[in-house]
């Protein structure tokens, strides 16, 4: 299981919900994982950050 990936799909479930607060700890909670697992890959990592970033906008 990817659980990154996993968790960037909740933040996007919880951006559409207008759950802003949720959608940006999960988000986080991504990147978290992503930093976490030896080897994943830094594009995806940077890619976590710029959508956290616009949740954070929002």
């Amino acid at each position: 299981m990817n659980i990154p990936a996993t968790y960037d799909e909740i933040a996007r479930f919880y951006s559409l919900a207008e759950k802003k607060e949720k959608a940006i700890v999960a988000e986080q909670s991504a990147i978290d994982a992503a930093n976490s697992k030896p080897g994943y890959p830094e594009a995806k990592i940077k890619e976590y950050s710029e959508t956290l970033k616009k949740y954070q906008a929002k």
